[in-house]
């Protein structure tokens, strides 16, 4: 099995706009043995709001609550969005989604390469991601709850 973890923010645009893409992605492995995580890190946003986030942004998967940043310090994310793909205990992949955004600010029409999607395929053939890492572009995480 493989796990995906994408951390988000309510109040990041970039993780906002990339929701349809992991709509799209989580179509595709619905069927697989993937399990697919997004993972609040707003330490103020409650369980209705993120339902109400989840609904409409149409957020695909099992939405979770990270206010104390327990699951960002294990798994080391520094952005929303950021993804990780885990396989057999290990970090598989951590990064970006995909190369839409350059930076913020510089979005292109569209993905040319698919970091998310090829490290999920990758994971489940029981190959190396390549890459490996890629640097997410994004918002800077909130400061926990202490």
């Amino acid at each position: 099995e493989v796990v995906v973890v994408v951390f988000t923010s309510h109040e990041c645009p970039i993780a906002n706009a990339i929701a349809p893409t992991l709509a799209d992605l989580w179509a595709d492995w619905r069927t697989l043995p993937v399990r697919l995580a997004i993972v609040h890190v707003d330490p103020d946003l409650t369980a209705a709001a993120a339902r109400t986030h989840a609904t409409e942004y149409a957020l695909p998967g099992t939405v979770l609550l990270d206010p104390h940043h327990r699951l960002v310090r294990q798994l080391g994310a520094e952005r929303t969005p950021e993804a990780f793909v885990l396989r057999r205990g290990s970090v598989h992949y951590r990064g970006a989604i995909d190369d839409q955004w350059a930076a913020i600010g510089a979005r292109a029409q569209a993905a040319q390469h698919h970091y998310l999607r090829d490290a999920v395929r990758t994971a489940l053939a029981g190959q190396p991601a390549v890459p490996a890492r890629t640097a997410p572009v994004g918002c800077l995480l909130p400061e926990p709850r202490p």
